[in-house]
């Protein structure tokens, strides 16, 4: 089954481990955990709940995020989504192989403070330096950007995020 591959795919690419029943569980949601202590995991800890389909899109709802989003919160955790989609072989040539392209959707702040974390850890080998991220030009870009978005709750959600982005790399 193409979404047991896509769990196995998960667990092993972000380092988790497998849930109870594939998450279908009140006490171990998800599909797969980060079980290890804050100090190890670089005081982000991820839970999984992997996605996968063979259509040309996904319906994401926001209702779904938050509440994904909140339970993994109780758990201590960073709610992430990777999605999967998968092109099944034609009928015609069943011997081609699948093709698939994987994503990963999580909240705005979650991935600010994970790419904040990995620039600014010495330990980590090729981190970036902050300066590199931004200059002023890139920042003016940014903050146009984010004074396009139509939704008025999102603009200021995004401009809310990309103001602690800016405060923790000191712009």
């Amino acid at each position: 089954m193409p979404w047991k591959e896509h769990e196995r795919a998960v667990q092993e690419a972000l380092g988790l481990d497998a849930t109870v029943n594939s998450g279908n569980q009140f006490h171990d949601p998800g599909d797969a955990a980060d079980r290890r202590h804050p100090s190890e995991a670089g005081g982000i800890l991820i839970l999984a709940d992997a996605k996968c389909t063979t259509r040309k899109s996904y319906s994401l709802r926001r209702d779904d995020m938050k509440h994904w989003c909140s339970r993994a919160r109780e758990h201590g955790k960073v709610g992430v989504l990777p999605i999967r989609f998968e092109d099944l072989p034609s009928p015609r040539r069943p011997s081609d192989p699948v093709q698939s392209e994987d994503y990963v959707v999580l909240e705005l702040t979650d991935f600010a403070e994970m790419l904040f974390r990995a620039t600014h850890r010495p330990d980590v080998t090729g981190a970036v330096p902050p300066v590199a991220l931004f200059d002023a030009e890139a920042d003016q870009t940014i903050l146009d950007g984010i004074q396009a978005l139509t939704d008025p709750e999102t603009r200021s959600r995004v401009t809310d995020a990309y103001a602690s982005v800016r405060q923790a790399l000191a712009l």
